[in-house]
């Protein structure tokens, strides 16, 4: 089995690809406006260095969401449309599955800053058949976000968000926490392998965005509001 993944939650994108029983990944920092530029550059090269093409695979994995809307929009449809050329299946992935795989524990609160004081969060715990979602997907302040349980491993950048209140507001329920991790290519991979084993494959046509809410920026106003 042989897949690439574009992982395009966050201002940081990460290209990976499996093949051969081996990950190799790029990261991207920073990316910036010239973001498709740079993923289809990084990406040819990435394939040119282990002598593969793209009809050499058997599916592209991308970031569902949700995350930083513009990026995740653009890594989508660059997704669907190495797919369509190459006449490849899509997997979807979320990126909070994705943070969620790249840990060794076996329950995760995965947690991403959503901007604007809110947090997208999801708790996770790991099977035989990987990972299983147990709530979905919510959107809130942090400070409002109540986690039910104990021994939770909390993960990603929304722990950081307004100084950590997502841990001062659940006391006693994360074990540890990493609150300067994001998601990337590897555990994006990690899934998208179990998914594509299940047949989780998804059309060209089909792929979408998971969109937790509608509303993706603040207003003049609003932000102006922040600040005093």
């Amino acid at each position: 089995m042989n897949l690439l993944a574009l992982e395009t939650a966050t201002d940081t994108v990460s290209i990976g690809l499996l093949a051969g029983g081996v990950i190799a990944t790029q990261t991207l920092a920073d990316a910036g406006a010239r973001s498709s530029e740079r993923i289809l550059a990084e990406l040819s090269g990435l394939l040119a260095g282990r002598g593969l093409r793209l009809k050499d695979f058997d599916a592209i994995a991308y970031d569902c969401g949700p995350g930083a809307f513009t990026a995740l929009r653009s890594g989508c449809a660059i997704a669907k449309a190495l797919a369509l050329a190459a006449e490849l299946p899509m997997i979807a992935v979320s990126s909070l599955e994705a943070l969620a795989a790249g840990e060794t524990a076996n329950k995760v609160w995965a947690a991403l800053d959503a901007r604007m004081g809110g947090i997208y969060a999801a708790g996770f715990v790991r099977t035989r058949d990987g990972w299983r979602m147990e709530t979905p997907i919510l959107c809130r302040a942090p400070a409002d976000m109540r986690v039910e349980g104990e021994g939770w491993v909390g993960v990603g950048t929304g722990f950081a968000v307004a100084d950590g209140a997502l841990v001062a507001a659940n006391p006693g329920v994360f074990a540890e926490f990493a609150a300067e991790r994001i998601p990337d290519a590897r555990g994006l991979l990690t899934q998208a392998e179990l998914k594509f084993a299940a047949g989780l494959l998804l059309d060209p046509a089909a792929a979408q965005l998971t969109y937790v809410r509608d509303k993706v920026a603040l207003t003049t106003r609003e932000r102006e509001q922040a600040r005093t």
